[in-house]
């Protein structure tokens, strides 16, 4: 018999948390020969310990993991959609920023802002960033901010904790808000030279050329998580 394993995360309807949210929970169910044999669900807590049970057993761990990032991501969304306090902006009037009061540093010198473009957490020193910051007005930004801090978060909480912690700090400048486009490696348009379809550069030779459908003929795509 085949042991296989459907999972999704939802919300739960027999509980409330806080402010009267259902909180999102992992259900799971387990198939053998095409028939339900049980089925189980839990909250992040309880996902954690059963993922370390099954590791401890030699028990396949992948679709648990998988889930509990799933759960992770949307209810930190959850949290920050809710949190007034929570802001997002432009940097510069071109880069998503979010700025999240909860893991802001002791020092009040700098702010860790998130920076969504380049998938990484700055400190930038406060009294420069008054100048620099922006609020971004489109519900759809802030909604694509949020939910990109919480892919990031779901990873690397503990750089965000590490960094909230640290008492001494130097400006840090954001990484690139672009990266190399992953399909075409910068070479922009693909060519049919004796028919054989391959990315390259643009050049007086190139009988056929296209540009890549993923940066489109840029070569650079935005460096953001894939959601």
């Amino acid at each position: 018999m085949s042991e296989d394993i459907h999972w999704f995360v939802g919300r739960d309807g027999r509980t409330r948390g806080g402010l009267g949210v259902t909180p999102f929970r992992a259900f799971f169910f387990c198939l053998q020969d095409g028939k339900l044999v049980t089925s189980v669900d839990f909250d992040r807590q309880g996902l954690e310990d059963e993922i370390r049970t099954r590791r401890a057993a030699g028990r396949e761990t992948a679709q648990f993991e998988d889930a509990l990032a799933e759960l992770a991501k949307l209810n930190c969304l959850d949290h920050l959609q809710r949190c007034q306090e929570v802001w997002v902006g432009l940097w510069r009037g071109q880069r998503h920023v979010v700025f999240d009061p909860l893991i802001q540093p002791d020092n009040s010198e700098f702010i860790l802002l998130y920076f969504v473009e380049g998938r990484a957490l700055c400190a930038r020193k406060r009294a420069n960033e008054r100048y620099e910051l922006s609020p971004v007005s489109n519900p759809r930004d802030r909604d694509f901010a949020l939910e990109q801090y919480c892919l990031w978060r779901s990873t690397h909480a503990h750089i965000a904790a590490e960094k909230k912690a640290r008492r001494a700090f130097e400006e840090e400048y954001p990484p690139p808000a672009r990266k190399k486009c992953p399909d075409c490696d910068c070479h922009t348009h693909w060519s049919d030279l004796v028919n054989k379809p391959r990315y390259e550069m643009r050049s007086e030779l190139t009988v056929v050329a296209e540009p890549c459908p993923s940066c489109k003929g840029e070569g650079f795509v935005r460096d953001v998580f894939e959601s």
